[in-house]
């Protein structure tokens, strides 16, 4: 039997035990105004249940980022909690980054992409990025943090769908990103065209170009263009390729010329399920990046073959 433990002392043992040199501990007065926050976030949930416990252990790997979260964010006691599942964030709120940024948060979705790019950084932006695009840029968290990790960069978002980008836009706005981030409203497909997006699923973060019948599905039809279009007018260089297109990424990049590639100095891709009935792989994926000139290595903890991150590097 698990014993029972108060969630604000589960808090208390999990910083103290699992402070890091990168980021710093926070200093102790900020430590006791988290404490004092976990009581008042979660009043009435004096002890774990069961189910709450055996969420949290499933997540324990997350728990090495704690104190990122307790130092990077504003009231981050409710934005912890709730991703470890020891309680329920209300939601749509408001997730307030110290450096200013205002992220929403409409659906659960939204958290997990935040603890990803915030907190776990699975995609790797440096200072020095100037050019940097954002395909799937769905409601901006990815570019409000590329602005924030690289604020000399101009950033492309590409992001197709209608309802997601008027998401998106707003975040821009409310965050003051306007003028840094240019937002393309169109689907990366091999060749100019049209396609089909499904209207009904389950989060925001999972809307993926149908590549065959829609088979009951109700279903909208977006714009699309290659990614050679898509970056015709920035500059030669650039930086880096974020791409996260729920199974295009396949069609896209296996069909991209190589000179546009090669504009790219680093590239970081979530692979995904290849689309039923294609002959596309993780491997030939990886081989096709390799023979465009560049260094491509599995993100750390995402070894599946079928979700993943592959961090992509030019070679000189």
């Amino acid at each position: 039997m698990i014993a029972s433990m108060p969630i604000s002392e589960m808090l208390r043992t999990s910083i103290d035990a699992l402070s890091m040199p990168d980021p710093p501990r926070p200093r102790s007065d900020a430590l006791a105004s988290v404490y004092a926050s976990s009581n008042r976030v979660l009043p009435s949930l004096s002890v774990l249940s069961s189910s709450r416990i055996f969420l949290s252990l499933k997540r324990l790997d997350r728990w090495r980022e704690v104190p990122r979260c307790l130092q990077e964010f504003e009231e981050p006691v409710a934005l912890l909690a709730t991703y470890l599942g020891l309680s329920d964030m209300t939601m749509p709120t408001v997730v307030k980054h110290r450096s200013g940024l205002r992220l929403q948060v409409n659906e659960f979705g939204d958290l997990e992409a935040i603890w990803q790019i915030f907190l776990r950084r699975v995609y790797d932006v440096r200072p020095t990025d100037r050019v940097i695009v954002d395909a799937g840029g769905n409601v901006g968290l990815f570019s409000c943090y590329a602005s924030w990790r690289a604020p000399q960069s101009q950033i492309l978002t590409i992001e197709p769908f209608p309802s997601t980008v008027t998401r998106l836009r707003t975040h821009l706005a409310e965050n003051g990103l306007e003028a840094r981030v240019t937002v393309l409203d169109r689907a990366l497909t091999a060749t100019p065209g049209e396609v089909v997006m499904p209207l009904d699923t389950p989060s925001s973060q999972q809307k993926p170009v149908l590549q065959g019948p829609a088979d009951g599905k109700t279903v909208i039809r977006v714009p699309s263009v290659p990614l050679s279009d898509a970056v015709a007018t920035l500059p030669e260089r650039i930086d880096l390729l974020k791409m996260d297109i729920e199974g295009s990424e396949f069609e896209v990049l296996l069909h991209a010329p190589r000179k546009t590639l090669q504009r790219f100095q680093r590239i970081n891709v979530e692979h995904h399920e290849p689309p039923v009935g294609t002959s596309y792989s993780k491997a030939g994926l990886i081989a096709h990046l390799e023979q465009a000139g560049f260094t491509v290595r599995q993100y750390a903890g995402t070894a599946g073959d079928a979700y993943g991150i592959l961090h992509c590097e030019k070679r000189i």
